[in-house]
């Protein structure tokens, strides 16, 4: 059953691992998609492009969640958000907790704000990082797992 036929569904992080598979299988289920790709100087849809006809099937944006008027324009006629654009390499994040903070705290924020303003918006779905558990103290975890 193709349950998402026909759906204006948006996904942001879509050149992530996990980002192109949803994409891949939003278009198999008939979901109209638009892509977010973060913007880079050359060019790159990260997974994305391994994903057969991808660009043109569904509509690859390339942008950035931390500029708030970008995200206006994003999720402007969606119905269904799948937010998953985020800063991952946590080692990183103790050398640029900035950049960190700017795009998943604020990013996430500009793209709620945008969602308040779209009226044809049914679900907003962000996801998250097992980093939220910490350090495993069994595995495989589960969302029993101690905070």
């Amino acid at each position: 059953m193709r349950t998402l036929e026909g759906k204006k569904v948006l996904v942001t992080g879509a050149d992530g691992f996990i980002g192109s598979h949803l994409v891949e299988t939003l278009l198999n289920q008939g979901a109209r998609v638009r892509a977010l790709v973060y913007y880079n100087s050359w060019g790159s849809w990260g997974f994305l492009e391994e994903v057969k006809n991808v660009g043109k099937e569904c509509e690859i944006v390339v942008g950035d969640i931390r500029d708030p008027h970008f995200c206006l324009n994003l999720l402007e006629d969606q119905e269904i958000v799948f937010h998953l654009a985020a800063l991952i390499d946590v080692p990183y994040s103790y050398i640029a907790p900035s950049s960190f903070f700017k795009t998943n705290v604020l990013g996430t924020v500009n793209l709620l704000e945008a969602a308040k303003r779209n009226k044809r918006l049914q679900r907003f779905l962000h996801t998250s990082t097992s980093e939220t558990y910490g350090t495993a103290r069994y595995l495989p975890m589960d969302e029993k797992h101690e905070l």
